[in-house]
């Protein structure tokens, strides 16, 4: 159900209301450069904002998906479970690694 443009099941998601009569939400960034930033995800001193501010780019919509298209091979590879990639298997791979349910924040990549 919408209200005012936000979906009342997950206040996160923007709502519309469509022609068949149906209420649809949907995850979206609310700042326009997150794609750009997208690396930021996995950033420790960036990725709450990033998580905050670009649901959509940080894979955090609830929708278990794969951004990589080369998940299934680094899965295959051990990645899943090397604790280095963790944090980035997690944002990039979460259907391949078996990470769905998996909220978990990210430790963070220290820079500097």
């Amino acid at each position: 159900m919408c209200t005012n443009g936000v979906c009342q099941s997950d206040r996160s998601k923007t709502c519309m209301h469509v022609s068949t009569g149906d209420d649809y939400c949907y995850c979206t960034d609310s700042l326009g450069d997150c794609e750009t930033k997208a690396d930021l995800c996995i950033v420790a001193y960036a990725y709450e904002g990033m998580y905050r501010d670009c649901k959509k780019t940080c894979n955090q919509c609830g929708v278990c998906q794969n951004l990589g298209t080369d998940c299934p091979d680094r899965q295959k590879a051990g990645y899943c479970k090397m604790e280095l990639y963790l944090d980035l298997m997690r944002w990039q791979c979460k259907e391949a690694c078996n990470m769905c349910g998996d909220m978990t924040p990210p430790k963070g990549i220290p820079i500097g």
